[in-house]
């Protein structure tokens, strides 16, 4: 009988110690994940960039926080200061403990970028639907055109097709995938 106690005791206490391991999102998601992203067609996450990340506060009562999760090369302003294109972000969105979005940006180069202060690509892939959005593959090119008189970007932005995204991209000398 007393075997028996201890047994089940030991059984309890590891199960409660395996209950309470529960790896943070940034570990769940970060280079272990890589395999997941290479067979949905996503970049790996390359394990020399830095970690960052932020809580991002609700847009209204009735919605729970979205956790944003973001890594960048260490050498970002010394890759940025080079003036050439180069891979900026990968930007992971939660809501709750549930990944619904992943996010590879690009930055434009100094050639790209005469008329304008920046100019960044984004390949976006939603994992579930999310408001508006569904779904799948989507893409977004954002530039600054002008600051106003508070010294405030002004931003101009488009919805490019996946074909479209790829010809900037190689017209930068980069390529996705």
């Amino acid at each position: 009988m007393q075997n028996r106690i201890t047994y089940f005791g030991c059984l309890f206490l590891i199960l409660l110690a395996s209950c309470n391991n529960v790896q943070p999102l940034e570990e769940r998601y970060g280079i272990k994940y890589n395999d997941k992203r290479e067979k949905i067609g996503l970049l790996p996450l390359n394990s020399q960039w830095q970690l960052k990340s932020w809580m991002s506060p609700p847009r209204d009562a009735e919605r729970d926080s979205v956790l944003i999760v973001m890594w960048y090369p260490e050498n970002y302003d010394s890759i940025g200061n080079t003036g050439k294109a180069f891979y900026s972000e990968k930007r992971l969105t939660f809501k709750k403990d549930t990944l619904i979005e992943e996010v590879d940006a690009f930055a434009g180069p100094n050639s790209f970028t005469e008329n304008v202060k920046f100019a960044y690509l984004l390949y976006i892939y939603r994992f579930v639907p999310y408001e508006m959005d569904s779904a799948g593959w989507g893409y977004f090119f954002l530039w600054q055109i002008d600051e106003d008189e508070f010294g405030k970007g002004i931003c101009d932005h488009k919805y490019p097709t996946r074909n479209e995204a790829d010809s900037i991209l190689n017209s930068w000398g980069l390529k996705y995938q």
